[in-house]
C-alpha cells in the first residue's frame, strides 16, 4: 500500500496543480455550470476543436466530465449541469489546511475563497 496522504502530502501536491493550472490557464467547473455554452465553447476554442452546440442534447450520456462524483448522496442525478455540493472539511483536517500557508497560496491560484466557517 502506497503512503499515507496527510494533509502536508495534500498540499505539497495541490499547491503544484495551482501553479501548472495557473500558468497554463484552466477552467473551473463552477464557471461551467454557471454559462455552460459560453465557459464549453470558450474551453474549445481553446482547445482548436469545434464547439458542437447541440452538446446538451447528449449531455445525459456523458460521463468522464467531472469523474463520479454524482447520485442521490451528492444531491443531483449523472447529467445535471449543476453546481457540484461541497463536502464539507471538519475537524483537525481542516484547521492544519487553513494553518498551512501552501492552502491559502492554492486557493488564491485557482481562484477560490477560503471559507473560514
Amino acid at each position: 500500500m502506497g503512503p499515507h496522504l496527510t494533509p502536508a502530502r495534500f498540499l505539497n501536491a495541490y499547491l503544484a496543480f495551482a501553479r501548472v493550472a495557473a500558468s497554463r490557464g484552466f477552467q473551473r467547473y463552477e464557471d461551467f455550470v454557471a454559462a455552460p455554452d459560453q465557459e464549453l465553447e470558450r474551453l474549445c476554442r481553446r482547445l482548436g476543436v469545434p464547439f458542437d452546440a447541440g452538446y446538451r442534447e447528449r449531455w445525459q450520456g456523458y460521463d468522464k466530465v467531472t469523474g463520479d462524483n454524482v447520485g442521490p448522496s451528492r444531491g443531483f442525478a449523472r447529467g445535471d449541469i449543476a453546481p457540484i455540493p461541497a463536502m464539507p472539511l471538519e475537524g483537525a483536517v481542516r484547521e492544519a489546511l487553513e494553518q498551512d500557508p501552501r492552502y491559502g497560496e492554492s486557493l488564491a491560484l485557482l481562484d477560490y475563497a477560503v471559507d473560514r466557517k
